[in-house]
C-alpha cells in the first residue's frame, strides 16, 4: 500500500463519438498523464496503438441491404448511426460500407453480455445469420446488375467523405 514502485506500466483505451473528438480527447488524456508525471517528479514514455475510425455507414447502401432482409421476412429497425468500437470504422473512410446488426432473439439483448452468447449458439441466430448472408449477396447482386444503385452509393461516399467531421 506505501510502496512506491521503481516502474510502472498502463494500458488504456480512448473512445469517441468521431475521430475530431477523439483527436481532441487523446490530446487531453496525454496531458493528463504529462502533468501526473510531473507532479511526481516520474518520467513518462507512451505510444499510442492503432487509432479506430468512427464508423460511416453508407446509408443508400443500408437501405438497399435492408429492403433485401425485409424482402426475406426479417423486420429490421430504424437506420441509424451506432458508435461501436470497430475496425470497420477505418474501412468505411476508404469504401462505401454498413455495419448492419441482425437480431439473433425476439427479446433485446446487449451485446458482450452472457445472455447475448447463449442466443449466439441457438437456432434463431443461425437463421439470422444464414438470412444476413443471403441479404449481403442480394445487395452485391443488386449493385452489380442495377447501374444507378452503384452510382448513388458512390455518391453518398463521396459526399460524406468530403463534410467536416464536428
Amino acid at each position: 500500500p506505501n510502496v512506491v514502485p521503481a516502474h510502472s506500466a498502463g494500458s488504456f483505451m480512448i473512445r469517441a463519438t468521431d475521430d475530431k473528438s477523439l483527436d481532441e480527447l487523446c490530446e487531453r488524456v496525454l496531458n493528463c498523464f504529462k502533468a501526473a508525471a510531473l507532479s511526481t517528479g516520474a518520467s513518462l514514455d507512451y505510444r499510442w496503438g492503432l487509432k479506430c475510425s468512427a464508423m460511416r455507414n453508407n446509408l443508400a447502401l443500408a437501405q438497399l441491404w435492408t429492403n433485401n432482409m425485409q424482402t426475406l421476412g426479417r423486420r429490421v429497425d430504424e437506420i441509424i448511426d451506432i458508435h461501436a468500437s470497430t475496425d470497420m470504422g477505418n474501412v468505411s473512410h476508404l469504401v462505401p460500407s454498413i455495419h448492419p446488426w441482425i437480431a439473433i432473439s425476439s427479446e433485446p439483448l446487449g451485446v458482450h453480455t452472457p445472455e447475448f452468447a447463449a442466443a449466439a449458439s441457438g437456432d434463431a441466430a443461425n437463421e439470422a445469420l444464414i438470412d444476413g448472408v443471403k441479404a449481403l449477396a442480394m445487395t452485391a447482386a443488386d449493385i452489380l446488375t442495377q447501374p444507378d444503385i452503384l452510382s448513388r452509393i458512390k455518391e453518398e461516399f463521396q459526399r460524406t467523405s468530403n463534410r467536416k467531421e464536428s
